[in-house]
């Protein structure tokens, strides 16, 4: 006997894209996935928690950059996953924050008390990217030394490292003294870039550990790294750029902009 008809169909997932919000507050519900989350501190006042930032994607490719107060935190963090899609209904959309930036949206978004984030069931069925990395070059990233402004992604071939308690160090290199309110933990890298330019990279703390956990678990080393939302500076007349909070490590070669990188 043929099964009977469910006499309540699956409702259709409709959804707003950010572009069609009209207005400060968005009631109606936006589809996004979220790609990364990481803690905001105030290292003036002993590390204080200020909330969760954010990075996430919706269904048009907009990366767009969110934040969750301290005060809030509670109520989403135990359904916070990585590259987990979400409905988000109800929050403050903001003109775009004017320092450390992580997005080239126009627009942030803030929780408030009524915010929801939903966790949807089925992601497969809604072809939202996995990634969103904003590569820039040497004379980019330099044009912008000490302004705090952008944290850009960067790509390069790995051509020093050095760092404690990494099995094979290179020659050792003079690294930046360290401000009494950060880890003196710190693994040195060389990344040549596409332009033929040599970068100067800075990992610090948990970063640094992530980076010297991945070089140690194999024989079998990475040869290209792509780094996110890392903040250029300068260290008198010498160049570089410095992990922060919100910095991501892939060095793996699934990634399309590093297969493209390890073709050329």
């Amino acid at each position: 006997m043929a099964p009977e008809p469910s006499p309540h169909p699956p409702k259709t997932l409709t959804f707003n894209i950010l572009d069609e919000i009209d207005g400060d507050y968005c009631h109606e519900e936006v589809l996004v996935r979220l790609i990364h989350f990481w803690e905001a501190q105030n290292f003036k006042k002993g590390d204080a928690l200020i909330g969760l930032e954010l990075l996430l994607i919706d269904s048009e490719s907009n990366g767009v950059y969110g934040f969750i107060p301290a005060t809030r935190i509670s109520r989403y963090e135990k359904t916070l996953k990585p590259n987990s899609i979400y409905k988000l209904s109800k929050f403050l959309s903001t003109p775009s924050k004017k320092l450390y930036k992580v997005s080239d949206y126009k627009k942030d978004i803030c929780f408030t008390m009524k915010t929801t984030m939903t966790p949807v069931p089925d992601p497969v069925a809604h072809n939202i990217e996995e990634h969103k990395f904003r590569l820039r070059s040497f004379k980019d990233l330099a044009a912008i030394a000490d302004t705090n402004t952008q944290l850009f992604d960067v790509i390069g071939q790995i051509q020093l490292i050095t760092g404690a308690n990494l099995h094979s160090p290179t020659t050792m290199e003079k690294t930046p003294e360290v401000e009494s309110s950060r880890s003196k933990d710190r693994v040195f890298l060389h990344l040549q870039m596409k332009d033929g330019e040599t970068i100067c990279i800075y990992l610090w703390g948990s970063i640094a550990g992530k980076f010297r956990a991945r070089w140690n678990q194999d024989e079998t080393r990475p040869v290209v790294l792509l780094i996110t939302t890392v903040n250029p500076k300068t260290n008198g007349s010498a160049f570089s750029v410095s992990s922060t909070s919100a910095t991501r490590l892939f060095f793996y070669s699934d990634i399309a902009e590093t297969k493209q990188f390890m073709s050329w």
